[in-house]
């Protein structure tokens, strides 16, 4: 589902280098709660800035190799190091500098002007899934029940169902979740969060009765089959295993 105002591959890098102006980060953090083709470019954006990381190494790859040939009389590799960064935005925003006092007043305004407007600026707890450094990240009840919950005991609390838990290839330990919203998704567990890895649209599950809430679909999306494919390194994890590493802070 597609809503609300269509942003450029720009926007998208800033609001996951976390420098997009608070009015637009505000708007831009509401929508991409019901906007799924938003969320995967988030996501694709998040991928792309995992593999810019390996910028500094190159960098400092560069450097040895320019210090090299200074000292045999020969050119410096200045040209490749534009072939090393491409377009890393940790690169784009060094070669701006640091913002300028006309730039700190005009955020404040724009910021002041958002609220007048009635946009809401980014209040983590409220939503389940937000904007975090790596992309986006649990929190609130979804936070909650992937750190607390066996998958097992099939508990749809707060419109949230955990339900499958595993170890991922690169060794963080992933989990499936499934929102009352429609929403599905695998989370793993980095450092200081759970990063949503993938997310898509579950198969609608029709209320037991008229009127009665709807309960988080345990069918899952293509896209977050194709997910669990992808990231999964071994079995499921059993209830006791999961115990035992929710003891441990999923670590």
């Amino acid at each position: 589902m597609t809503t609300g105002r269509t942003w450029s591959d720009g926007e998208v890098r800033a609001f996951v280098d976390g420098v997009l102006e608070p009015a637009a980060a505000a708007q831009f953090t509401a929508q991409v709660q019901q906007d799924l083709a938003l969320a995967e470019r988030v996501a694709r954006q998040r991928a792309l800035k995992r593999k810019l990381a390996v910028v500094p190494d190159a960098a400092a790859d560069l450097a040895a190799r320019n210090h090299a040939g200074e000292e045999a009389g020969g050119e410096p590799a200045h040209a490749s190091l534009a072939d090393d960064i491409g377009s890393s935005p940790q690169a784009l925003r060094a070669s701006h500098g640091a913002p300028t006092a006309m730039w700190w007043m005009g955020t404040a305004v724009v910021a002041a002007l958002a609220v007048l407007l009635g946009w809401k600026l980014p209040h983590p707890p409220a939503d389940p899934v937000v904007p975090h450094p790596d992309g986006l990240a649990a929190a609130g009840v979804l936070a909650e029940a992937l750190a607390t919950r066996i998958s097992a005991e099939g508990s749809t609390d707060d419109g949230v169902l955990v339900s499958l838990s595993f170890r991922a290839n690169d060794g963080r330990y992933c989990r499936i979740f499934s929102l009352a919203s429609g929403i599905d998704g695998l989370a793993c567990r980095s450092r200081d969060a759970w990063l949503v890895e993938a997310i898509g649209r579950s198969l609608e599950q029709a209320p037991p009765l008229p009127d009665a809430p709807r309960q988080p679909s345990s069918a899952l999306s293509p896209a977050v089959l194709a997910a669990i494919s992808r990231w999964q390194a071994g079995n499921a994890l059993t209830p006791e295993e999961e115990r035992r590493v929710r003891e441990a802070g999923w670590h």
